[in-house]
């Protein structure tokens, strides 16, 4: 009856590791496929954006799990990678292009998609016959496939007329044309400019091209890269938990082998066994929380640095390109322009990265002394005052006081100008009308400054999360989010605090509180 029984019990073992086997091996293709969709999507949405780097990326590792796994079709890889590369690199996606050229022929959409990519690659390149070969190509396409959409037309015209130096008729053309890209159009508006020498205007399609990769990227950034951001962490988690699930595999086989031979021994060692496979992928369960955690933390802070950044670097790159376009002669009044912005844009990214150090600054054990005795009304008023220029034409800067004209107060100078500078500015770019107040005055102790202005104010749903890193009130605005989290870091190390006042509902009003020391 005992060797029944375990007859029965060793069928029904190699029944499941057969199910075990079946599932792990259907786990690994069902993953490869889903890597190549992430990966397809992910570059999708950064091509669309601007952001072509990123995308190239996405596109490469989506051809590489084709070529390795034959999951995926490495066509539509290979073809978002030209696209991704035609204005950019268009040496590289001419080569990506030839390898296209023999799979595009079984498609005709796909072929008209190629033609248009090399023709806007030849283009790019100034060669003028390579050009009209994929012109000619692109019309007997549309006249030998009845039906086939025209995609693309009005832009081949574009570039057809500019190759033959008609371009208010290649500009004229390309407005009218609403079947491309937004980014795509404007890269063959700036190839037509620096043609025509149109130094002006390729410098406002430039501003133009910048301004729409900014706002595209943070649209894509609020509305689709938190999910991507996600999917993409639970993958790390699926292939890690599929490289567990391997791992217990070959326990298990390892185990029906001694089973086969000592199946007592192994019955005995097999409830020991399974308690501690289960601490173990308690501890990994656990370990693995910790690491998304930490992986999301980076990835925000990432997405909010390079976001700020890339504005400023962009209009540094672009600025830069024109100012030393050796085929480009530029007044001196506009050369001191450029370099101006570039100065400027610099200045932008420097302010990106002191706030970062603050904010490292105030997570350690520093400590802020109070040494500097100032006028309390003189210090305060100057530091609102002096951003007048910066305030919109509507809006009226007004400081009150209930402090004593010739009172002074002991405060760290250098940070508590960093704190007031943080909110006056903060005020300054949320409120285009009305006015901008700093208010002072003692009580309990305690100096308190209250910055109120008319602005666009703070949502009710975001008012606990202004001052947590990278809180924004508004995405498409300036700064990384970290000024208000820095300043209350600052205030509290100094006995002081920083609030928000939820009971005022005609803009923002903050509080700043610090300890009075007087003489």
């Amino acid at each position: 009856m005992n060797s029944k029984n375990s007859r029965m019990r060793m069928m029904w073992l190699l029944k499941v590791l057969l199910v075990l086997l079946t599932y792990h091996f259907s786990l690994i293709t069902s993953s490869a496929q889903t890597l190549y969709s992430q990966n397809m999507e992910a570059a999708r949405l950064f091509l669309e954006s601007g952001c072509l780097k990123k995308a190239q990326q996405h596109y490469m590792t989506a051809i590489e799990q084709a070529e390795s796994t034959g999951e995926g079709n490495i066509t539509d890889a290979q073809m978002g990678l030209v696209d991704a590369l035609k204005f950019w690199q268009p040496v590289e996606a001419q080569r990506w292009a030839n390898r296209c050229e023999q799979a595009s022929r079984r498609d005709a959409i796909t072929r008209r998609n190629l033609i248009i990519m090399n023709a806007c690659i030849s283009f790019t390149l100034g060669n003028t016959s390579l050009f009209d070969t994929h012109y000619q190509n692109y019309h007997s396409l549309l006249d030998a496939n009845e039906g086939l959409p025209a995609k693309g037309l009005r832009a081949m015209e574009a570039m057809h007329q500019a190759m033959n130096h008609y371009y208010d008729e290649a500009l004229n053309q390309l407005a009218q044309e609403d079947s491309i890209l937004l980014l795509d159009r404007l890269d063959i508006t700036a190839c037509i400019y620096r043609m025509a020498c149109d130094t002006t205007r390729l410098l406002a399609t430039l501003q133009r091209q910048m301004e729409a990769k900014d706002s595209l990227m943070a649209a894509l950034y609020d509305s689709n890269l938190s999910s991507a951001a996600t999917t993409a962490s639970m993958t790390r988690a699926q292939q890690k938990a599929e490289a567990d699930s391997s791992t217990l595999l070959k326990v298990v086989l390892g185990l029906a082998a001694l089973c086969l031979a000592m199946l007592i021994v192994w019955l005995r060692l097999r409830h020991k066994d399974r308690k501690a496979l289960m601490r173990k992928n308690k501890q990994l369960t656990e370990a693995l929380r910790m690491a998304n955690e930490t992986d999301e933390m980076k990835t925000e802070f990432v997405r909010r640095v390079s976001h700020e950044i890339r504005t400023p670097l962009n209009a540094i790159i672009g600025f830069n390109e024109i100012l030393y376009n050796s085929g480009i002669e530029l007044p001196a009044e506009e050369r001191s322009d450029l370099v101006m912005r570039i100065n400027d844009n610099m200045d932008a990214i420097t302010k990106i990265v002191n706030e970062m150090l603050r904010l490292a600054e105030t997570e350690t054990e520093v400590k802020y002394e109070c040494e500097d005795r100032v006028l309390c009304n003189d210090f305060f008023s100057g530091l609102l005052y002096s951003h007048e220029k910066d305030a919109s034409a509507g809006v009226t800067l007004k400081y009150t006081t209930r402090v004593v004209n010739r009172d002074r107060v002991i405060i760290n100078a250098e940070v508590v100008t960093d704190i007031m500078e943080n909110l006056i500015s903060n005020a300054i770019k949320f409120t285009s009308e009305g006015s901008i107040e700093l208010f002072c005055h003692k009580e309990k102790g305690m100096l308190h400054l209250t910055v109120t202005d008319t602005g666009t104010g703070i949502p009710a749903d975001k008012q606990d999360e202004v001052f947590e890193k990278f809180a924004k009130a508004d995405a498409f605005k300036p700064g990384i989010g970290l000024g208000l989290t820095v300043s209350r870091n600052i205030a509290r190390k100094m006995g002081g605090d920083l609030v928000l006042d939820k009971s005022y509902d005609k803009g923002a009003r903050f509080i700043l509180t610090l300890p009075l020391i007087t003489d």
